[in-house]
């Protein structure tokens, strides 16, 4: 069975539409799901840009690189997801007419920023990544989040020359004083 949604005289030509016969999906695609809420999908495609999410039959969606990973906003898609994996995802935007839902993924995981906050004036352990002219950049290595210590935050001579004693991959201790 087929619809027909077009006869042009001029060329003899009809088109004819199988998904015509059925509801469009998108129709009442608001009836079923909501901005922020959390659903559960099948990862379909990964590309460079993101990965495509089966919310439905008929329906996918969009998980934007930058709505992957707390940590890295650039990551690529395959080192987080695989193609047929389950995943639970957050609906962040549907727009019905041009039939495009974005989701996130990193909202449904643990918030690493948070955790961070609730250690403001705690020790934590760093593996310092780079050191420049004014600062030490370190990953904590718990939580993969990079910070700063700046050479003033050292010692309290706030010598510049300090950031001489450190190496790139030694682990240090140091405390969190602020999270921005």
């Amino acid at each position: 069975k087929v619809k027909i949604t077009k006869i042009d005289p001029k060329t003899n030509r009809v088109s004819a539409s199988v998904k015509a016969l059925t509801e469009d999906p998108y129709s009442s695609i608001e009836k079923k799901y909501k901005v922020g809420e959390i659903y559960e999908g099948t990862v379909t495609k990964l590309m460079d840009y993101g990965a495509f999410v089966r919310i439905q039959e008929g329906i996918e969606g969009l998980i934007h690189n930058s709505q992957l990973d707390w940590v890295n906003r650039n990551i690529k898609p395959s080192k987080v997801l695989s193609v047929s994996q389950k995943i639970n995802f957050k609906i962040v935007n549907i727009e019905k007419d041009t039939k495009r839902i974005s989701l996130s993924y990193k909202d449904t995981l643990d918030n690493p920023w948070n955790k961070i906050r609730e250690n403001i004036g705690k020790e934590v352990k760093i593996k310092i990544n780079n050191i420049t002219d004014k600062a030490i950049f370190a990953e904590l290595v718990e939580s993969g989040l990079t910070g700063m210590l700046h050479y003033k935050e050292i010692s309290f001579e706030e010598n510049v020359e300090d950031l001489k004693k450190f190496k790139k991959n030694e682990i240090i201790t140091a405390k969190i004083i602020e999270v921005k």
